[in-house]
């Protein structure tokens, strides 16, 4: 009974809402275009991103003997996931004079463009099935190197190498095939969307009856 007078009067306050404030009415209509983009947006990129198959890195970590990044010993092993972002970065103690060589069998599914992006502080190079694809063997502050590379279906092999002389340290790398960017941007525009959406149904909240007709 209580539930049933709560409805009736939500649904009448609302009622009366839409009927005196159009622009409420406006912004609620493009709130629910926004958030389908968004939500459209997300359903779309995790599409994409199922057609790279992928485990974790094998990550194995070396000594560096200088700046130019000459391997050392090795001091030690770990994993990583298919796409990461450490800043910083560290190997147990390790935070200066140290750099990893990794390596990642993936699968995709489809014949696609695939973006590869490596960002390093030191340096970084990536090689896909065997061809260097990123070489950024430098000292440098943080950046993100890009790469475009057009594949067929099926096993590629990734190594990443990447190195820390001293200072800041960084390692970053994200794979997506190339649509996958109009995904994102599907979601951004959706979000902009909600945003403008909500602006105008407090707009139309705070407007006086009848302000929208004279």
């Amino acid at each position: 009974m209580v539930r049933h007078i709560l409805i009736t009067i939500i649904t009448i306050i609302f009622n009366e809402i839409c009927m005196r404030k159009p622009v409420f009415v406006a912004g609620l209509a493009v709130i629910v275009v926004g958030v389908a983009l968004v939500l459209y947006g997300i359903q779309y990129a995790g599409s994409l991103d199922a057609l790279i198959q992928a485990g974790e890195w094998d990550v194995t970590w070396y000594s560096i003997q200088d700046e130019y990044g000459t391997w050392g010993e090795v001091i030690g092993s770990s994993r990583f996931p298919a796409n990461f972002y450490y800043r910083p970065i560290s190997y147990e103690d390790w935070f200066d004079h140290f750099g990893f060589r990794a390596k990642l069998t993936i699968n995709l599914l489809e014949d696609s463009t695939v973006i590869f992006k490596a960002g390093s502080d030191d340096g970084i190079i990536l090689s896909v099935d065997g061809s260097v694809v990123i070489s950024s063997w430098v000292t440098r502050g943080y950046a993100v190197d890009e790469y475009r590379m057009p594949l067929k279906a099926g096993t590629h092999e990734l190594e990443l190498w990447w190195y820390e002389w001293e200072g800041d340290q960084a390692a970053s790398f994200e794979m997506h095939v190339e649509e996958w960017e109009l995904a994102t941007g599907i979601q951004t525009a959706g979000g902009g969307i909600t945003f403008i959406g909500a602006v105008i149904t407090v707009v139309g909240l705070v407007l006086k009856p009848g302000a929208t007709s004279r």
